[in-house]
Order: structure tokens, then C-alpha cells, then sequence
């Protein structure tokens, strides 16, 4: 499916956004999840997931987001998808238009030679249980070589 396209009957597949200008990829109502541009260091790579509160009332957040790495079809790839525990986990109330964030890490290193390289162009993220995943495209995607698992940290109030 084309970022422009509307979904097919029993497509469940969340549609995908397509920014109005260069800059973060975002998807979802009544919450925005927005991701940037990888941030890299030593083959250390960082991705920051934004959430934005769209809607009304309050919004609460607790622990990590879900994270799915997807390949070029949008099918799930196997990866193990980790706690990071550089922060502690928090509850979170968001008033409308208020965000918080967290840190998707892994190392693009390559540990086998007998299969490979992953690099994943879309991350579908699931901000809380029960919540509908949005898929977002990260600029250049999740480079994970041959090392099979990515790290998510908790949301922080930003």
C-alpha cells in the first residue's frame, strides 16, 4: 500500500503518514507519534518517538511503548525488542497539546556472516496496551545488521 492510499476492505494495516513537508514522519489520532532522524555514534543508534496529545480529557502513559520493526511489505521482522532501563518507568498524564517521548537504541553491527543485515524501513509503535499501533517511516529506517534485538526505553514527559 502506497503512503497515499486508502486501505482495501479487511486491510487492517494502519495507512501511512506522509508529511506535508521534510521533517518528522507521524501518524495516529487522537495521539501523534512522530519519529526524526536516527542519531548515530559509534554505531550506537538512536531513534526518539514522540507523542503528542491530540485529543481531550487527559491522556495517561505508563512503562515503554510496543515497538515492531516491519520490512518493506509492512510484515513484522523478528528482532528481540529489549527494556532499556537508563530511565526509570514512570506514569504520565498528558494534557491536550502536552507530549512525552522515548528512545528507541540499537547498534548496527554485523556479529554473523551467515545471514543477513536487517534494516527495517518502518517501526510500528503501540504507545500503550490496548492502543491502536501507528506505522511510521524513520528516515533511513532501523539498521540492526545481524544483532536480532533493539533496545525501547519508558516514555518521559517532554
Amino acid at each position: 500500500m502506497s503512503p497515499s492510499a486508502a486501505p482495501s476492505p479487511g486491510d487492517h494495516r494502519t495507512p501511512l503518514a506522509t508529511p506535508a513537508r521534510p521533517g518528522p514522519d507521524c501518524a495516529g489520532s487522537p495521539v501523534r507519534v512522530c519519529v526524526g532522524e536516527p542519531s548515530a555514534a559509534t554505531g550506537l543508534r538512536g531513534l526518539g518517538i514522540d507523542l503528542t496529545h491530540k485529543g481531550k480529557g487527559t491522556y495517561r502513559l505508563r512503562g515503554r511503548p510496543a515497538v515492531r520493526l516491519l520490512d518493506e511489505n509492512r510484515a513484522p521482522i523478528p528482532v528481540k525488542v529489549v527494556a532499556g532501563t537508563e530511565k526509570p518507568v514512570r506514569t504520565i498524564t498528558l494534557a491536550p497539546g502536552e507530549s512525552a517521548s522515548a528512545v528507541l537504541i540499537w547498534r548496527n553491527t554485523v556479529e554473523a556472516v551467515d545471514r543477513p543485515a536487517v534494516r527495517a524501513p518502518y517501526l510500528e509503535v503501540t504507545p500503550a496496551p490496548g492502543e491502536t499501533p501507528v506505522v511510521v517511516r524513520p528516515p533511513g529506517g532501523v539498521d540492526i545488521g545481524t544483532t536480532g534485538r533493539v533496545t525501547i526505553n519508558p516514555w518521559a514527559a517532554s
